[in-house]
This record gives C-alpha cells, sequence and structure tokens, in this order.
C-alpha cells in the first residue's frame, strides 16, 4: 500500500476533523416566509383600523381587493339584515332596498296589502243564518236571513212576508245588518243619470265595471274617501275597509254597507 492510499480518504466516509452528524450551515429565512410574515402583519393592521374581519383584511393585504369596497359591502349587508328583522323582508328584497334599487316605503305598502287581500279574499256577508237588509235590483230591497248559499245563487227567507226567495248573486248590490242599513239608506244620494233606471248586470265580468284588488288595497291602505256609485243609480260616499273577493266593505258616516263588486258602476 502507498503512502497516497493513505492519506486519501476511502469514500462515503467524512473528511479528517468531521464527525458524522455535524450540524449542517444554517440557512437565512427564505423569501415566500418573509413575505407572508409581511402579509400577515399589514393584515392584523388592517383588521384593527378597519374592522374588517381577518380573512378580508388578509385579502386586502394581498392587494386582492379594496378596503372601502369590502367596507361598503359589509354596510350594506349589515343594513339588509336590519331590514329583514325589523320588517321581514325577504333577504333579496332587503338587499335592493340597501342598494337603493328599491323604496322601502312602497315595497311595505305593498306587503301590507298583499296581507290585507290575504286575510280578507275569503270572507262574505253571505253567511248561512246571517240577518240582513239586501238591497237587489229592480230597485228592492228587502229585510232577510240567509238561508244557503250556492255557487250562483243564494236562497233567503224573506222575513217581512215570510216566504222564501232564490236569487241569482248578480241580482245583489248590497247589504248590511238592518239597525245599520236603515241609516245609511237615509244618507243615499242618487246619481241623476242613473235613478229609476232597472239594471241588468252583465254575466261577463270583462262587460262590467272593472276595479282591481290592487287598486281597492291602495284605496284601503290609504284610507282614501271615496264615492261609489251602483248600476241603478245610489251613490254612497265613506272608506273602503276591507276587500273580499267578491265584495267590499265601506264604512260611512251612517255605518257599514257590504257592497257586492259586479254591481259597481263607478268609483272615484
Amino acid at each position: 500500500m502507498s503512502r497516497n492510499d493513505h492519506d486519501t480518504p476511502r469514500r462515503g466516509r467524512p473528511p479528517t476533523g468531521a464527525r458524522r452528524g455535524d450540524a449542517r450551515p444554517a440557512r437565512g429565512p427564505r423569501p415566500q416566509d418573509a413575505r407572508a410574515a409581511e402579509e400577515a402583519r399589514r393584515a392584523s393592521e388592517i383588521a384593527r383600523t378597519t374592522g374588517l374581519p381577518p380573512e378580508h383584511a388578509l385579502r386586502v393585504a394581498r392587494g386582492q381587493a379594496d378596503a372601502n369596497d369590502l367596507m361598503r359591502r359589509m354596510a350594506l349587508e349589515a343594513e339588509a339584515e336590519n331590514l329583514v328583522r325589523r320588517h321581514g323582508l325577504v333577504r333579496s328584497l332587503a338587499m335592493q332596498v340597501a342598494l337603493g334599487h328599491a323604496d322601502l316605503q312602497q315595497v311595505l305598502r305593498r306587503m301590507r296589502i298583499e296581507a290585507h287581500l290575504a286575510a280578507h279574499a275569503d270572507e262574505t256577508a253571505l253567511v248561512p243564518g246571517a240577518e240582513l237588509v239586501i238591497g237587489l235590483t229592480g230597485q228592492r230591497a228587502l229585510r232577510a236571513r240567509v238561508e244557503q248559499v250556492d255557487r250562483y245563487e243564494v236562497d233567503l227567507l224573506d222575513l217581512d212576508a215570510g216566504v222564501p226567495l232564490r236569487a241569482h248573486k248578480l241580482q245583489l248590490k248590497y247589504a248590511g245588518a238592518p239597525d245599520a242599513l236603515r241609516r245609511v239608506r237615509r244618507a243615499v244620494a242618487w246619481d241623476a243619470s242613473r235613478k229609476g233606471r232597472v239594471a241588468e248586470i252583465a254575466a261577463r265580468p270583462q262587460e262590467r265595471y272593472g276595479c282591481s284588488d290592487r287598486r281597492l288595497g291602495e284605496l284601503v291602505d290609504a284610507r282614501t274617501p271615496v264615492r261609489v256609485t251602483l248600476v241603478e243609480g245610489e251613490v254612497l260616499q265613506g272608506e273602503i275597509v276591507r276587500v273580499c273577493r267578491y265584495e267590499f266593505v265601506l264604512a260611512t258616516k251612517q255605518g257599514e254597507v257590504t257592497i257586492f263588486r259586479h254591481a259597481l258602476a263607478d268609483l272615484r
């Protein structure tokens, strides 16, 4: 073996003076670690000064979002949540109000009208057993008890004559409690162009005076005084207080009277 063979370290062995397990030289911080630490510091500062949640603040720190836009969005969402809690709006509509795309008062008015119509749609004065004064076409009025109500006709008992009467619903113009109707009839005015006319109400709804649920509901909500003219010339004035599918209730100074909508000739 030569001298050189003794002096040259064998492959795989540590050089002379080195031992296995010695630590490798320490490396400096990686650039990405330093960048993440700086983003976290900036995000913490943004969250502290703006009140943004940490995840939003981090997006701002990274340049992925604008702080003012995020704060504006948070304010809109908070306003929408408040509208949902206070007024029962659906969230999509509440956001439209918060954005200024819908007027809150108009939205609330529409909600009140829809709630009123839904609550009273199926109500009627023609309840079996009810005693009413009923105005019929042909300039007739009678005190009657409702015996039975069918789809198109109603069975009445004339309380003064003691005889039964079957009437088509289109013959009915108005109805009310006897005491109230006596007072109301004394206050009825007449449309000169219709007074004394005997009317036959059209069977087809499109041939009658049109008055939508929406219009009637708006009059109820606004408590607007109205002037009601019936097909044979009776004119009553008051406020509409209840709207049903086929009737509405008019509150006059003398009392309440139910108006059958098919008997309308004018409403203003």
